[in-house]
């Protein structure tokens, strides 16, 4: 397992490896995802041997490479090392927990689940594991695995209502107090370990933030930060919680009963707005002529924005995913395996 030091003040990872070797990862490091990995390192890693992958990795960035290899190599090893912290199941321990609620499930019947893009799975050193929360993943659709204890659906039951309420009123306002919570069991007495929990940023839709109650010697990002966070670096403490309230005020609009009431960005976006932010929003040639043939025919924005969220919802498979971290360029592969959660099918809306 790797050991992580996470240094805020630089935005570095420390990232030491198992085979001894000490890479700094940056966060930009992240944007050269898709300049790729040489071949012989991406045989290895598609093939599973994340071991021997990280090694050849190690081995190429002693020789100094062009700089956006580099950061692209240093990003994907750190890649690899996460992996099988969140892919941790073996097959057989995925059958033996279906079965101590569906004791008649069969490893045909996990086969076919497999097949069917139904659990997520990764060869890792030669031996398939599934994603931790293949369970939780599996009972979206409880229809496909009748054995299991299906989901609760009084969330269902107050979504519901709560569309309704909005509906007749043409939005909601709320107050929302929210807590949220992170521990680290397994650090050593001494260690530092750094935490970071989202926090509400302000937002048109979003306002009044205010911080109820948090860890002790925590920081937290100013209001209108795109990806607010409240954080901590801490020799004593392995636990974090932040408590914070504010004030949500959402508008209904029927997109399918009429126009959208105008916006003042929509005639003149600004640049930022309609480019590629790669390596998750990259205009790439499947992605062009798929939009293409669902919007083939028509011209209205609008008209051409619901046949997109269309093509999305009735042909994405929803599933809970893996930290987004370890997803390749997210709106490409969504709109090529056709799975994801809500935030890969958001995102491969927008783009």
């Amino acid at each position: 397992m790797a050991v992580i030091d996470v240094l805020p003040s630089d935005g570095k990872v420390i990232d030491e490896g198992p085979v001894g070797c000490s890479v700094d990862v940056c966060c930009d490091d992240f944007r050269h995802l898709d300049i790729g990995l040489p071949p012989e390192i991406l045989r290895l890693k598609d093939a599973g041997y994340l071991t021997q992958a990280v090694a050849a990795c190690d081995r190429l960035l002693e020789q100094n490479p062009e700089p956006s290899l580099a950061a692209c190599v240093r990003a994907e090893r750190y890649r690899m090392l996460e992996t099988p912290l969140h892919f941790s199941v073996s097959r057989d321990r995925a059958i033996a927990m279906i079965r101590e609620e569906w004791p008649e499930f069969t490893e045909e019947q996990f086969d076919d689940l497999i097949n069917r893009k139904r659990i997520d799975w990764r060869f890792i050193d030669g031996e398939l594991f599934v994603l931790d929360n293949f369970l939780d993943s599996l009972r979206v659709y409880p229809k496909e695995v009748p054995g299991m204890r299906p989901d609760s659906t009084d969330g269902l039951a107050l979504r519901n209502e709560m569309l309704k309420e909005m509906e007749s009123q043409n939005g909601l306002a709320r107050v929302i107090t929210l807590k949220a919570s992170v521990s680290v069991p397994g650090a050593l007495e001494g260690e530092t370990v750094c935490a970071w929990l989202p926090v509400a940023a302000a937002c048109r839709q979003q306002t009044r933030v205010e911080i109820l109650d948090m860890t002790p010697e925590g920081a937290v990002a100013p209001a209108n930060a795109s990806a607010r966070t409240a954080s901590w670096s801490s020799s004593s403490e392995h636990f974090f919680s932040v408590i914070y309230r504010y004030h949500i005020d959402a508008a209904y609009c029927d997109v399918y009963g009429g126009t959208l009431p105008a916006h003042p960005r929509m005639d003149a976006p600004l640049p930022e707005d309609i480019s590629e932010d790669r390596p998750h929003i990259a205009f790439t040639p499947y992605l062009r002529q798929l939009t293409e043939r669902v919007i083939d025919g028509l011209e209205d924005p609008l008209d051409r924005a619901r046949a997109i969220y269309d093509y999305l919802t009735q042909h994405v498979d929803y599933r809970y995913q893996p930290p987004y971290l370890l997803l390749g360029s997210i709106a490409d592969d969504c709109a090529h395996s056709l799975r994801g959660d809500c935030g890969v099918m958001a995102l491969t809306f927008i783009t």
